[in-house]
């Protein structure tokens, strides 16, 4: 992200998140520039940035507020917050954990988790337990419920909605970003399962848009994914992809392995 001279910005400031740092974090780490403002609620600290597509955003925290910390994040572009918050994450090298609330999707956009299958379900669950280096099987804790007529599937404190097998399974995952498949891949082929690797694999392959050879960054919207992408940045476009597929398929062939249930 591209540090910008304090000044009017054309177009509505619209929320997009906040973050636990506070301004001189800020300013250390992004090189941002605070300049004391006036605003309805009284003086702030408000600098601007650019990401890399010309996304203008805000940075802006209430001078003598210390009941709410952090610095509140406004995008100028009317874009949807995740993506844009996605891409920010990306050029600061911020994480997730340093973001305290992101503003909630508009009304027509689904919030719950939804998985296209039980095995699906059960693969997001141990891919989240093995991202917070937790040894347990997270899916021996599962239980099935229903929920409005359709399955569920419940673990601590998350809650997997699974869609009717009429929904099918052509489309991408909406609970493991490509990121997310591409690790669950480098685990399979580490443990010697290389056709279900090469399986994650097609499915990091679904997310291309048409047209386009390379994976934009605002489909890397969770943490595992993120920080996949930070460390393979060179795997995510077209050829990586179906090379890395190819070389997965080779080895399952080499050792006679046969396709097993979807992911």
């Amino acid at each position: 992200m591209q540090a910008m001279e304090f000044h009017a910005v054309e177009g509505d400031s619209t929320p997009l998140a906040k973050l636990t740092l506070e301004p001189p974090e800020l300013r250390e780490r992004l090189g941002l520039r605070f300049l004391e403002v006036d605003s309805g609620l009284g003086p702030v600290l408000f600098a601007f940035g650019q990401l890399a597509d010309g996304t203008v955003i805000g940075f802006s925290r209430l001078i003598g507020d210390e009941r709410y910390p952090g610095t509140e994040l406004y995008q100028y572009a009317g874009r949807r917050p995740l993506d844009v918050l996605t891409e920010l994450l990306f050029e600061t090298g911020l994480d997730h954990d340093e973001v305290s609330w992101l503003t909630a999707p508009p009304l027509d956009e689904d919030e719950l988790l939804w998985a296209r299958s039980r095995a699906e379900a059960d693969t997001y669950l141990r891919l989240q337990a093995a991202f917070e280096d937790r040894p347990e099987d997270p899916v021996e804790d599962a239980v099935d419920a229903e929920v409005d007529g359709h399955p569920v599937v419940r673990c601590h404190d998350v809650e997997l909605h699974l869609l009717s097998p009429s929904g099918g399974t052509t489309q991408s995952s909406k609970i493991i970003d490509p990121g997310g498949w591409l690790a669950i891949a480098f685990q399979r082929a580490g443990s010697g399962q290389h056709r279900r690797a090469a399986e994650a694999v097609g499915e990091a392959l679904r997310f291309l848009p048409p047209g386009t050879d390379r994976l934009p960054v605002r489909l890397f919207w969770t943490p595992v994914g993120l920080r996949t992408l930070r460390q393979h940045p060179h795997l995510f476009n077209r050829g990586a992809l179906e090379a890395t597929l190819a070389e997965y398929e080779a080895a399952a062939e080499r050792s006679g392995q046969t396709y097993g249930s979807p992911s």
